[in-house]
């Protein structure tokens, strides 16, 4: 389902605060650096017989006092001086730019716009962007069907009801519906893997389609959680793999993170994992410091 919004996410303010403490701090260095910088100026001349640089002050001549090599550390004084002088004059540019921004960009201005409509008339505008709740609603509201379960599968439900294939699947679901985080349990997902040899795909997780595209084909996989993270509008798969303990398991797995990689889904970007093995078995506190890191 392809939501339109004419906006994208509004910006991360907290990025831009850090930016402007950056610089402001960087500020300060560079004024305490040149408190402590030799006066005057370096000048260069360059020549056929190498390179000669001046010390230029207002006591010395007007194309400065030589400065031989042996002082190297006047020299690079002398230039840091005036670098600083230049990036120091940007910076405090910049620092008033972001400034001026922080104080002006208001996102709640457009979306008020919209919810400040009466609900007779709001039901038939299309909003620039969806607030963020109408947006997750839309999100969820999609039909699909799952891989269903065997009949000796164990009954496992998670707080809202849905069943699912291991307690580890539970604390997973149970920790994203506690944080508000919308998701979809084994949602099919469309996606290339290579052929073998022999002419067949490489090992996969229940594939349910096989369309041919040259050297390729296209299965149809259903990761444990498709995620949404509203505030960004980014869509995340969330795979648990439960038995890293047993050689077999481990190949699929390492299967699955070529297949999504070479699909253009990466770990931290738009794949989130979790693991366990029987001694070490999935921290409910891992999922929770995940959910929130990619997730809200």
């Amino acid at each position: 389902m392809n939501i339109k919004e004419l906006l994208s996410p509004d910006v991360d303010l907290s990025s831009l605060q850090a930016k402007a403490e950056e610089l402001l701090a960087a500020i300060e260095t560079k004024i305490r650096n040149l408190k402590n910088a030799p006066e005057g100026r370096l000048r260069i001349a360059q020549r056929e017989s190498g390179v000669y640089y001046y010390h230029v002050t207002d006591s010395s001549p007007e194309w400065g006092d030589y400065l031989p090599q042996t002082e190297s550390k006047t020299i690079a004084r002398l230039a840091q001086k005036e670098y600083d002088q230049t990036v120091l004059a940007e910076m405090q540019r910049e620092l008033k730019t972001v400034d001026r921004f922080l104080k002006s960009f208001c996102p709640k201005r457009l979306h008020d716009i919209f919810e400040k409509l009466l609900p007779a008339r709001r039901k038939f505008v299309q909003p620039v962007r969806l607030p963020d709740e109408e947006f997750a609603e839309q999100w969820l509201s999609v039909k699909y069907s799952g891989k269903g379960m065997s009949a000796d599968a164990p009954l496992l439900e998670t707080s809202r009801g849905e069943r699912v294939r291991s307690k580890s699947e539970v604390i997973i679901a149970d920790t994203l519906d506690r944080l508000k985080i919308p998701y979809r349990y084994e949602f099919p997902h469309q996606l290339k893997v290579r052929r073998n040899s022999r002419g067949r795909g490489d090992a996969l997780h229940n594939p349910l389609g096989n369309k041919q595209d040259g050297g390729r084909r296209t299965v149809t996989f259903h990761p444990d959680f498709t995620c949404l993270n509203v505030r960004t509008r980014r869509e995340f798969i969330w795979e648990h793999f439960g038995r890293m303990d047993a050689p077999e398991y481990i190949a699929e797995t390492l299967g699955k993170f070529e297949t999504y990689t070479a699909n253009g889904i990466f770990p931290g970007e738009s794949l989130i994992f979790t693991m366990e093995t029987q001694e070490r078995p999935l921290n409910p506190a891992t999922v929770e410091a995940l959910a929130r890191k990619y997730l809200q």
